[in-house]
């Protein structure tokens, strides 16, 4: 539910890594290394704090709605889709990708993003604010 959430997961050997919260005040999550993909769906409005890094194969979804978005996405290996209702801060770095990356902001946002090294196509769709 709803609350400040702390999760580290690390080494998978199998399985996808699916992450749902119904959002909350602070959300730090560090996923590494995993053999599937991740997916980390945030129900409520969140400030999130959110590292990706490693996956090997499948792809990595980000779902949120407003909130402070601090995202940090390396070395994957599927493709990169991360979608967000806006906020008053999003940053956003997406390195070494292996594959397409899309990020979609819904709603006002003031955006700095960086992508860089993709195997495949950039689509980025933002609304409003500053970017």
């Amino acid at each position: 539910l709803a609350g400040s959430h702390d999760y580290v997961v690390q080494d998978t050997l199998a399985g996808h890594v699916n992450i749902t919260t119904a959002g909350g005040t602070n959300e730090t999550m560090v996923v590494s290394n995993t053999l599937s993909g991740v997916s980390i769906t945030s129900a409520g409005d969140a400030d999130q704090d959110l590292d990706v890094t490693g996956t090997t194969a499948g792809n990595v979804s980000i779902v949120a709605l407003v909130g402070s978005h601090d995202y940090f996405v390396k070395d994957t290996a599927g493709e990169v889709a991360i979608v967000t209702a806006g906020g008053h801060n999003e940053t956003m770095v997406i390195l070494d990708t292996v594959s397409d990356v899309s990020i979609t902001s819904t709603g006002n946002a003031t955006q700095d993003l960086n992508v860089t090294h993709t195997g495949g196509g950039v689509t980025i769709d933002s609304n409003s604010g500053a970017h």
